[in-house]
């Protein structure tokens, strides 16, 4: 099973991200912010990454790079 990251903050994107993903049988995870998204996805247990340009505290771009 595929284990997808959601760097998202917009809560109603969330929930509609994780419920289509989930019905296809994918494992989802959420981070608020870029901060947050940084530290799960170095931690290395994602197979995907739908990355947010805009997040809080760090942008998208950075979290990339």
């Amino acid at each position: 099973m595929s284990r997808i990251l959601i760097a998202e903050d917009e809560p109603h994107i969330v929930r509609f991200l994780v419920k289509g993903l989930q019905a296809q049988g994918y494992t989802t995870t959420h981070a608020g912010d870029g901060n947050e998204a940084l530290l799960m996805a170095r931690a290395g247990q994602f197979d995907l990454l739908l990355l947010d340009l805009g997040l809080p505290g760090r942008d998208g771009l950075d979290v990339l790079a």
